[in-house]
């Protein structure tokens, strides 16, 4: 209606590819110059790749004067696997590295604006915002199909940021306008090792942003 604007949006997509890289290393002796040995390298690589993301928003308008309330939700999701098998041979043998990865990744955003004019000249704005990520990596690495602990690990990231802003705008006159505001926002982050067994990165703080802008026109276009 008059007062109400509703909007839906979905974005996505899916894609696999693979290549191969063939590379040949010859080996010397650089006293008599002679070749000593040769090797080759074999490297495919498939990649699998999708992601999906949604919106849904609204606004509502209270009156003419210009009250408005903005309301984003917001979620992606994004996936990579991705595979090297490495296959080395030389005249007399041949064998194979390979490695996998799996890296899935999701964000979840929920944003409330609002902006409430006190003249036409005078204006408040505030709201807040909040947001989750998870962000996963498993990487697996094998020597000739045994899995190497070493070169190997689950790492599970995960972060929430909680934002509050108020920023107001004036015209002060014909040349001068000013705005100022503040933003505080806390950020809660943590990272879980599987090889280590235990959380590596572990934080919770609060920061402020304050701001302040002074404007200046220098003439009617200016």
């Amino acid at each position: 209606d008059k007062k109400n604007t509703f909007g839906f949006l979905i974005s996505g997509l899916d894609r696999d590819g693979d290549g191969t890289n063939n590379s040949i290393t010859n080996v010397g002796d650089v006293t008599t110059g002679l070749m000593k040995s040769s090797f080759q390298t074999i490297n495919y690589q498939p990649i699998h790749r999708t992601n999906l993301a949604y919106n849904i928003n609204w606004k509502h308008t209270f009156d003419s004067t210009g009250k408005e309330l903005n309301v984003d939700l917001d979620y992606a999701n994004y996936h990579l696997t991705n595979s090297n098998l490495i296959t080395i041979k030389d005249a007399t043998s041949s064998r194979n590295n390979s490695q996998q990865v799996d890296n899935p990744v999701a964000f979840f955003t929920a944003k409330v604006d609002y902006t409430h004019p006190f003249s036409k000249d005078t204006k408040l704005e505030t709201g807040g915002k909040l947001s989750l990520a998870t962000i996963d990596n498993d990487l697996a690495f094998y020597r000739s199909g045994v899995l190497d602990t070493q070169r190997s690990n689950v790492f599970n990231y995960k972060e929430n940021v909680n934002a509050l802003y108020v920023n107001l705008e004036a015209k002060l006159s014909e040349q001068w306008e000013v705005q100022a505001g503040v933003r505080a926002e806390q950020t809660v982050a943590t990272g879980f090792s599987k090889v280590d067994n235990k959380n590596v990165l572990d934080r919770n703080y609060w920061q402020l942003f304050p701001s302040v802008f002074l404007t200046r026109k220098i003439g009617k276009n200016l």
